[in-house]
């Protein structure tokens, strides 16, 4: 009985540092992306955000599903 409840905590155990580990890596690819993302910003044209996927042109040469464009004193 003893053996039993040693094997049972141990599976247990086992389980619940595999959803941990998931759920703790989905968060960690999250902010790696906005990472990359932020840096990537600077290689941007100025004064443009190209957003997401689709079908629209972007000037830095990419189909994405909106251009934003800003205007300023410059």
């Amino acid at each position: 009985m003893k053996k039993k409840m040693i094997f049972s905590f141990i599976v247990v155990a086992t389980v619940m540092s595999f959803i941990g580990s998931s759920y703790s890596n989905n968060n960690t690819n999250d902010l790696l992306l906005d990472n990359i993302e932020a840096l990537a910003n600077g290689e941007q044209e100025n004064g443009i955000k190209c957003i997401g996927e689709g079908t629209v042109d972007c000037p830095i040469g990419i189909k994405v599903e909106a251009v934003i464009r800003f205007y300023g004193l410059e």
